[in-house]
């Protein structure tokens, strides 16, 4: 098992981030919330149904490892870790984010709502995006928030069962491939790599110079 060093009190979601993020979510008396990333409990205890549920792993309930069923939960609310919180470099260190996603969809029957910071935001791929809607969820809102004493620019996003998406995304775009005079075989324009030390060793090869 992953031993996880504790989490600096920074990272824990501020009350009033909680309160004005919650605004976007209509609730709903039937529902039932997790919150998976439980920190110092200021997202959970501000969840405003009865039926709702936590886990930690520093208080030893492990998201990954807990009994949930499949779409188990209505809502899924987390500011999840972007790391584990073992310094960089360090060989136990793990990127969550995605994990704590995807595990999100899977037990959640219709929305999981997540704040991302840039790196995180950085992580959704096309490719995972692409995962993300095979598993039939759709990104459906997003509010970008400014929140300059804590780590500066957040995103507030929503993926929702069986959802149209708000966003278009595309994998991979092939640029044409170019062969310069010298040899080289380059993607998009030739111009800046004829400027360069490579292209001239290249002639002076080919005896072109």
């Amino acid at each position: 098992m992953l031993t996880i060093p504790s989490c600096p009190k920074l990272h824990y979601t501020n009350p009033v981030v909680v309160a004005k993020l919650f605004e976007d979510i209509k609730w709903s008396p039937d529902d039932n919330v997790l919150e998976p990333c439980y920190g110092s409990g200021n997202m959970f205890n501000l969840i405003p149904v009865e039926n709702k549920e936590w886990a930690e792993i520093e208080k030893g309930k492990n998201f990954f490892t807990q009994p949930y069923k499949s779409q188990q939960f209505t809502k899924v609310v987390l500011n999840p870790p972007y790391a584990s919180n073992h310094t960089k470099g360090d060989p136990r260190r793990q990127i969550l984010t995605m994990p704590f996603i995807f595990k999100s969809l899977e037990v959640c029957s219709d929305e999981v709502w997540v704040l991302l910071n840039n790196n995180m935001l950085n992580s959704l791929t096309p490719v995972r995006l692409k995962k993300i809607k095979d598993a039939g969820f759709g990104l459906t809102f997003m509010r970008v928030l400014n929140i300059p004493l804590w780590s500066g620019r957040y995103y507030w996003i929503c993926f929702k069962r069986n959802a149209d998406w708000i966003i278009s995304f595309t994998n991979a775009i092939e640029l044409p491939v170019n062969v310069c005079e010298c040899g080289a075989v380059l993607k998009g324009d030739l111009t800046a790599h004829r400027q360069t030390q490579k292209h001239f060793i290249n002639l002076v090869k080919k005896n072109k110079l």
